[in-house]
């Protein structure tokens, strides 16, 4: 982000762009060194484009941030005790290893796949063989959700486990206002 600095720039417009991390672009272009030492500590810490915080992409979620939301969700809804809710972490973690692992895994097969021309030597065998190792993979993947979800449910009580099951076959997005038939007439709201 480039910033064209015309005229003079007041102090505080300079504070507030050092806050908001434009000040660098600003202050080289004003002929200045750096922020005010009392300003210098609140500017945020220089990021390589494209990066967030602690190194990530944009789009990528933390290792950890779908077992605590999983976690945070089930102790919520199913009410877990501290023990339970250790269990459930556990369970939780090392499922969320093996998955990530398959994962990537097939993420590095399709990008070969892709990466396949119509002009390679046997490019529909290898195409094919990269479908079927795919497959395989994603077989895999269901196994091991399948294992991890049978591991969760033996640590549950008895009545966790029913509220588990109804957790699960409700959605998201399916909770809310009932959705009309197109047959129905909207109801009128009075005036």
């Amino acid at each position: 982000m480039r910033i064209k600095v015309s005229g003079l720039l007041s102090r505080a417009s300079l504070v507030a762009l050092c806050i908001t991390g434009a000040g660098s672009y600003a202050m080289a272009g004003a002929g200045m060194k750096g922020p005010h030492p009392e300003h210098a500590r609140l500017m945020p810490p220089p990021l390589m484009d494209g990066m967030f915080f602690d190194g990530m992409r944009k789009g990528e979620m933390p290792d950890m941030a779908k077992v605590e939301g999983t976690l945070a969700r089930l102790s919520k809804e199913l009410e877990l005790d501290s023990e339970t809710r250790i269990k459930v972490f556990t369970v939780l973690e090392k499922g969320n290893e093996e998955i990530k692992s398959l994962e990537k895994q097939l993420v590095s097969l399709e990008r070969q796949m892709h990466r396949l021309t119509p002009s390679d030597e046997k490019y529909l065998e290898k195409v094919g063989e990269s479908a079927a190792k795919q497959a395989d993979l994603v077989k895999d993947l269901i196994k091991v959700k399948a294992k991890n979800k049978a591991a969760l449910f033996a640590v549950l009580s008895s009545e966790q486990q029913t509220a588990y099951l109804e957790l699960s076959e409700r959605r998201p997005h399916r909770i809310g206002p009932k959705k009309r038939l197109p047959f129905e007439e909207p109801k009128k709201k009075p005036l």
